[in-house]
């Protein structure tokens, strides 16, 4: 079993987020889902319905061009640009794995409504 998903199944019970808590996926969730992983990821989340809403909002609000990878920023005291790019490139890779994994047709709709 891949160590990574068993570190979210472990944040899971050892640290149960509340409703649709963005902060649980974002420091157990991206950055611990791989190509190995992914698919048992989707459906671990798919079985908490407010997780997974923080889960899915995380990944359809992800940019998709090169442009708004660089221009986003996390706000932290005493955040140095290195940890800046730390942030871009850890959500970045969770982002194309699971989008990858999801297939076109979500990332289609997502973009269709997201341009609405």
């Amino acid at each position: 079993m891949d160590a990574a998903f068993e570190a979210i199944k472990k944040a899971l019970i050892e640290y149960p987020p509340e409703g649709a808590d963005r902060s649980f996926v974002d420091l157990f969730v991206i950055g611990s889902v791989n190509e190995h992983n992914v698919h048992e990821v989707l459906k671990l989340m798919s079985q908490h319905a407010e997780l997974n809403q923080a889960f899915w909002s995380l990944i359809d609000g992800a940019p998709f061009s090169e442009e708004g990878w660089s221009s986003m920023f996390w706000i932290g005291s005493d955040m140095s640009d290195e940890q800046q790019e730390r942030n871009r490139r850890r959500l970045r890779q969770t982002v194309e794995v699971v989008r990858a994994a999801a297939g076109m047709a979500h990332v289609q709709r997502n973009l269709l409504f997201r341009n609405r």
